[in-house]
């Protein structure tokens, strides 16, 4: 399990009129497809200074202009070719390089300037051009995102990913299987631009649309539909010893072992037990998942109250804006205990935050990698995003390069810590504190998944985003020359037991403690030892039985009363020295 906390460091965006224009010379390239190559197409490109540049596309939809002297943001155009007579979509460069050309990224252009991308084209003018920059961009790709609800599409960029048009290209499914689902859905491809430019936010009025598009991508090579493109066929199979990691609205985020499980085909994940109290099921919620065949799947569930019992909670009735995020799997087999290896992150759920009736912000597709290094325990991760146009960063102490300086601890099939601290600045205003936690589990043979839910806090407040990552092993990796060594920090394995259930985690102290700031930490809101134990009880009276320490070993029994349910729990701590 892992759970650690850690800093979102950000910065702005764009810049809009306030930005110089950025006048270029190189090249201008991409393919244009519908899921299948747009050949013979024109291509026409208006820059904001610059004179218009003209292509044909290729049999395999590729083109490619050259621009001398031209002045950023450009706008590109394809019509004629394989298209249907009066047909054409448009796409939006930014910078030099690749810009595909797609129903995806007309939506975008839609989405962005509230009008049909073809109408906007004609009476494009310069200054229009300018008052675009990066940010509107990007949001305007989160809100596409967002409202097609498909995690597949987290993970590219439709504008500036190269693909190649074939079957088996992510890519490229997708493009296939959009066209699929706006047929299913009975929505013409007219009416879906009309409403992507009526509103900011339009994931309410296209929810038939982005149920069609996870079912019609689950057929496709990488959706899962046929292993020609990496994907399997086979779902997961209802049973138990099962692996869940989840954070939701009211229940937070928490990861459960040897759970039983029932699966519904591409909807994901139907049901889980992990015990009397713990038994849910997606009962009228609607559901996105991801699986590529393999051991591991992550999903969402969203828009409806699910069904089942969470301890004593009311079940809430969760809006299409938040979700029940979870990564769900069969433990790691083989588990390696030499050597590194690097994971990439290959699908994601839309993050949500909180439980609001229309969505609160926008927030980018994460890109990233992570490391794993066997022999010293570790688990080291770098993660980019966007956050309303700003770029953010999560990343454990020494990064992706460095994991055994992690604070994220490997045990078994599982990995747990806390206490990474980073910072998120927005302009020349001073740096904030962002933290999240995570709950991750390794997968599959010799652990060739990782199954990774996290849950952030962006303003050191109540309200909190959640999303599940799925990730694949890339590489096997020799050991860091650094060391394995231990760090000499405070270990604390924490083991709450209520009933039969108990669960364990690890968090770590900045410093080795005297018996006396040990005792004094685990009774109090004071974080500074680098404890941290608030987070556990801070919605409830505690009342501390017995605390003992002795410098390399704190054993500390708790009764806890749950306000919420008025139910007292008994918690076991124990901490000792690495």
């Amino acid at each position: 399990m892992v759970s650690f906390a850690l800093v979102v460091a950000a910065c702005t965006g764009g810049g809009g009129d306030d930005v110089p224009p950025a006048v270029v010379s190189g090249d201008l390239y991409g393919t244009a497809a519908v899921g299948t190559p747009i050949a013979g197409g024109d291509v026409a490109v208006k820059c904001a200074g610059g004179a218009a540049a003209v292509a044909v596309t290729g049999s395999d939809g590729g083109w490619r202009v050259t621009l001398d002297g031209h002045t950023l943001p450009c706008v590109v155009q394809v019509s004629g070719g394989s298209l249907p007579a009066g047909e054409a979509y448009t796409s939006l460069a930014l910078q030099l390089g690749v810009t595909n050309i797609t129903p995806l990224t007309d939506l975008i252009v839609a989405n962005l300037v509230g009008r049909d991308p073809r109408q906007w084209y004609q009476s494009l003018d310069a200054a229009a051009l300018r008052r675009i920059d990066s940010a509107a961009l990007e949001a305007a790709q989160a809100r596409v995102r967002h409202a097609l609800a498909l995690p597949a599409l987290s993970t590219v960029d439709p504008i500036r990913d190269a693909f190649t048009a074939t079957v088996g290209n992510i890519v490229d499914d997708i493009l296939e299987a959009f066209a699929q689902a706006l047929s299913a859905a009975g929505m013409s491809y007219a009416e879906l631009l009309q409403v992507a430019a009526a509103g900011n936010d339009f994931a309410s009025s296209v929810q038939s649309l982005s149920q069609a598009l996870v079912t019609a991508y689950a057929n496709t090579a990488t959706g899962g539909g046929s292993s020609s493109g990496g994907g399997g066929s086979t779902p997961p199979a209802s049973g138990s010893g099962y692996v869940i990691a989840y954070g939701a609205p009211q229940i937070g985020i928490d990861l459960r072992t040897d759970v039983s499980a029932t699966f519904s085909g591409s909807a994901g994940l139907q049901s889980y037990t992990a015990n009397p109290n713990e038994s849910l099921d997606r009962g009228s919620l609607h559901s996105d998942a991801w699986n590529d065949g393999g051991p591991l799947t992550i999903g969402r569930w969203y828009d409806g109250t699910w069904s089942g019992t969470y301890y004593n909670l009311a079940a809430p009735v969760l809006t299409p804006y938040a979700g029940f995020h979870y990564a769900v799997g069969l433990p790691a087999t083989a588990m390696p205990t030499t050597g590194q290896a690097s994971y990439t992150l290959v699908a994601q759920t839309p993050m949500t935050w909180g439980n609001f009736s229309a969505q609160m912000t926008t927030i980018g597709p994460f890109t990233g990698s992570a490391k794993a290094d066997f022999a010293s325990g570790r688990l080291g991760l770098d993660l980019t995003f966007t956050m309303d146009g700003k770029q953010c960063s999560i990343v454990t102490a020494g990064g992706y390069g460095h994991p055994h300086l992690s604070q994220l601890r490997i045990s078994d099939v599982t990995v747990s810590g806390v206490g990474a601290i980073g910072e998120c600045q927005s302009g020349s205003a001073a740096p904030t504190r962002h933290t999240v936690y995570v709950r991750a589990f390794f997968s599959g043979e010799q652990a060739s998944r990782l199954g990774l839910v996290l849950r952030m806090d962006p303003t050191a407040g109540s309200l909190w985003g959640n999303a599940a990552t799925a990730w694949t092993k890339d590489a096997e990796l020799a050991p860091s020359s650094a060391g394995t060594g231990g760090t000499g920090r405070l270990v604390g394995r924490v083991t709450i037991s209520f009933g039969s259930s108990s669960s364990t985690t690890n968090n770590e102290a900045l410093r080795p403690l005297t018996e006396a700031e040990f005792c004094q930490a685990v009774q109090s809101s004071d974080t500074s030892s680098g404890i941290a134990l608030a987070m556990w009880f801070s919605a409830g009276t505690r009342n501390v039985v017995s605390c003992t320490y002795d410098g390399t070993r704190g054993t500390v029994v708790m009764d806890y009363l749950l306000s919420q349910t008025g139910t007292t729990y008994r918690y076991t701590i124990e901490y000792v020295y690495d």
